[in-house]
């Protein structure tokens, strides 16, 4: 699904609704602009005038902050059961959401034993230490590849499908 940042054609069908519901994230999916930064902040006219900060912002983004701004606590909610990620994948992103965020059921704080501790795989091993890792790579001229980053992801995707065996299900990867 793309972020709407600017309105669309089908706007006017809006006009004959009494009430609708969008669901949506604020903290996710932000506008795809080629544009700079510094060319898409916007300070003055009748685009700051209706709340546009920045081009690079969500129209979902402008909305909710809209709503915050203005006090509109009925207008806005949050789900704060989730059921998509371990409880240590969601603490990287809980501060994003006042810490609100809490699992849904048992098998999201089970504990992560899939890969050895002790095996020979320098990477088996690293996978072991925990469900989150950050992995440094050299930052390269291009921010639109870098093939040592991709080189690390091939190595540990090689060593989850041998770990995983016939149990390996390449579909939540993109394969």
């Amino acid at each position: 699904m793309n972020p709407l940042n600017s309105p669309s054609p089908v706007w006017p069908a809006f006009c004959w609704i009494q009430k609708f519901i969008l669901i949506g994230d604020q903290n996710q999916l932000p506008a795809v602009v080629a544009q700079p930064e510094e060319r898409c902040i916007i300070t003055e006219g009748p685009l700051a005038e209706v709340g546009y900060r920045t081009l690079s912002e969500s129209l979902f983004g402008r909305m909710y902050r809209r709503c915050v701004t203005a006090g509109w606590d009925h207008a806005i909610g949050m789900l704060e059961t989730h059921f998509r990620m371990h409880d240590k994948v969601a603490h990287l992103i809980n501060p994003w959401y006042d810490n609100r965020l809490a699992s849904g059921n048992d098998r999201q704080r089970a504990l992560f034993e899939v890969f050895d501790a002790t095996s020979s795989d320098p990477v088996e091993e690293l996978l072991s230490r925990s469900r989150t890792l950050f992995i440094p790579t050299e930052q390269k001229a291009s921010n639109k590849t870098n093939k040592e980053e991709a080189k690390k992801v091939v190595r540990m995707l090689e060593t989850i499908r041998r770990v995983y065996g016939s149990d390996f299900n390449p579909i939540p990867l993109g394969w």
